[in-house]
């Protein structure tokens, strides 16, 4: 692994915008807001890239939210912004999904169903080969499968008998494949784990060596046969290849430059990782951030090949993996994103901000 700070190139410096004060030379605006009772803990926009369906907003947290998102012209807005094309958008909450016996349909003015009966959601992700499915994972051991058009329940899974472990233990996250009929999980067991919805077959894919709770995962959308998962507490990404499971192929550690205590020199700090994502452009790429207020881009191609074979784990671990470009954001990195549209920006969440970067 290099460990000289300065050889670390850096993206630009952010555009920020301000919960509290946005400013109109940021060309970021907050159109609309919607409050809820507790925090999201995911938001998910419909996977759409043709604009076929309505623009189509999920939260997940005490329980699943479906919005959708309109616009209509504002002529003040226009005005204060001189913006010809500025849209006023509207938020509308249209379903609410409750994961238990009596599945609750709510829209806008109808009394919202009573969260006691449904455990509280961890996450979610969104199929993007058929958009009428989402699946949640929750504090217990289940996740349900929804057709959100329906409204209705397709299925659960018990992750929990697949492991055979004593007690219901929180699954923190789950993905699709790139298809609708593979689903991978992590728990607070340590282990991930994939699952083929056409059969109701399973394998243990990862183990966290030391039994930590493993808190969030990401399938590589531009080649299904890479994943990427995290130890809670961890500087470090771990990735899967599917056709070696439960050995990582490499590890992706964060190291931020700083000055010492002395000042006197600059060394590199254990970055500890809240978010990552995979490019939604290429097969091996990734950003990352962390603890420490750093958002990294990281190349795989060392370590996976030209070809897209894996490489011998014992000579990856020789060579290490180092961060392409990294930007430093100033302030604790709570979540990040690569954009899909357009692959030179990216954007990440820290304190009350939403920072853009360009690439």
């Amino acid at each position: 692994m290099n460990t000289t700070p300065s050889r670390l190139p850096h993206a630009s410096q952010p555009q920020q915008l301000s919960s509290s004060s946005p400013s109109p030379s940021s060309h970021i605006f907050e159109l609309t807001n919607y409050p809820i009772p507790f925090p999201a803990t995911k938001l998910l926009w419909i996977p759409d890239p043709p604009s076929l369906q309505p623009d189509l907003l999920a939260s997940s947290g005490d329980i699943l939210r479906i919005f959708e998102v309109s616009s209509t012209k504002n002529d003040s807005y226009q005005q204060q912004h001189s913006n010809d094309n500025t849209k006023n958008s509207n938020l509308k909450l249209i379903s609410t999904l409750i994961p238990h016996k009596s599945t609750a349909n709510a829209h806008h003015n109808a009394s919202p169903p009573d969260p006691i009966y449904a455990a509280p959601l961890t996450s979610m992700d969104w199929s993007d080969s058929d958009v009428s499915l989402i699946i949640t994972a929750s504090v217990t051991s289940t996740c349900t499968l929804w057709d959100i058009h329906s409204e209705s329940i397709k299925r659960q899974i018990n992750t929990n008998t697949q492991t055979g472990g004593g007690g219901e233990r929180e699954v923190f996250d789950v993905g699709f494949g790139r298809g609708s009929d593979q689903i991978v999980t992590v728990s607070g067991n340590g282990t991930a784990q994939l699952f083929d919805l056409r059969d109701n077959n399973s394998s243990m894919i990862y183990k966290s060596e030391k039994g930590l709770p493993l808190l969030r995962v990401a399938w590589n959308k531009q080649d299904p046969n890479y994943l990427a998962v995290l130890e809670m507490s961890s500087n470090g990404i771990m990735l899967i290849d599917l056709r070696v499971p439960l050995y990582p192929l490499a590890e992706l550690v964060q190291r931020a430059p700083r000055l010492s205590v002395d000042r006197r020199q600059r060394v590199l700090l254990r970055d500890p990782v809240n978010a990552f994502q995979w490019a939604p452009h290429s097969p091996r790429h990734l950003i990352s951030g962390g603890e420490l207020g750093v958002s990294y881009v990281w190349d795989i191609s060392s370590v996976v090949g030209d070809g897209g074979n894996a490489t011998r784990i014992q000579q990856q671990q020789q060579s290490g993996v180092d961060p392409v470009l990294a930007c430093d954001i100033g302030q604790r990195v709570n979540n990040i994103a690569w954009s899909p549209a357009d692959p030179n920006w990216t954007a990440v969440t820290a304190a009350n901000q939403v920072q853009v970067i360009k690439i």
